[in-house]
Parts: C-alpha cells; sequence; structure tokens
C-alpha cells in the first residue's frame, strides 16, 4: 500500500495540503482545509507513517486545484493533495 511503501522508506517525507473552493469566508475555509489535511496525516500516521515525516499545510481557497466557478472546479477544489518527496520539505 502507498502508506506501507512510504512508511519503509526512511527518506521518503509526505507532504498532506488541504484545499477548499471558493464559498464562503476565507478563515472558514482555511479551517476546513486544514481539517480536511489534518484528517489524512492521522490515518496515514495510523498506518505507520511516522509523523515525524509527514508536513500538513492548508491553502483553503489560496491556492486552487482547478480553476474556475463551475460546479466541477468547485468540487475538484474541495480535497486533500499528497505529495512525497525525498528529503525534508
Amino acid at each position: 500500500s502507498f502508506a506501507a511503501t512510504v512508511a519503509e522508506d526512511a527518506s521518503a517525507f509526505v507532504i498532506v495540503e488541504g484545499h477548499a473552493d471558493e464559498r464562503g469566508r476565507n478563515l472558514v475555509n482555511r479551517e476546513l482545509a486544514a481539517a480536511r489535511a489534518a484528517t489524512v496525516a492521522a490515518r496515514l500516521t495510523s498506518l505507520a507513517v511516522p509523523r515525524a515525516r509527514i508536513k500538513v499545510d492548508s491553502f483553503g481557497e489560496d491556492r486552487p486545484v482547478a480553476e474556475g466557478r463551475s460546479e466541477e472546479a468547485l468540487q475538484k477544489n474541495r480535497c486533500v493533495v499528497v505529495r512525497v518527496t525525498r528529503g525534508r520539505p
């Protein structure tokens, strides 16, 4: 599994980025995005990925994954993006 592979590779670090769509207040969107990212980080930790190798970021609506205001774009922006890097991010 993804988590097992990362857990076994001591050089692998995980960046968990929380995002939100542009609807609502910016502060609320940041908190929502942070909660999404924290949930994913907690799950990775429960699957043996050391917490010290997980970095959590929350971008709220400030860094959209998809451009536009269509329902499809808004839905794509309510997400968590997980990236793996070599070495500490």
